[in-house]
């Protein structure tokens, strides 16, 4: 699959998570101005501008790291081989760094 970003089994609040890339398939054509997405928290704003910096080197980031209000937090976005806007973050309600 190339340069394909993919996820192993990963231990998320007692409950395992899978994320697969196959190949094959029709692919997405995603517009710019399409919100849609799938979203992954990291475990800090320095995880978020690694994986930042890794796929501006590849050409897949769509959204450069920013910081919004709540409770979007601090992200970036990803397009995945398929055509798919993924969003990596930290900070909001539901993940790593959410407020107490």
């Amino acid at each position: 699959m190339g340069n394909a970003l993919c996820g192993w089994p990963r231990k998320v609040e007692k409950r395992n998570l899978s994320w697969s890339c196959c190949p094959g398939g029709p692919g997405r054509n995603q517009v710019d101005d399409d919100f849609s997405h799938l979203g992954f928290a990291l475990e800090s704003r320095e995880a978020v501008d690694q994986l930042s910096q890794k796929a501006r080197a590849e050409g897949l980031l769509i959204w450069e790291p920013q910081d919004d209000p709540y409770p979007v937090g601090y992200y970036c976005g990803v397009k995945d081989p398929d055509g798919n806007f993924v969003e990596f973050s930290y900070g909001q309600p539901l993940g790593p760094g959410a407020a107490e």
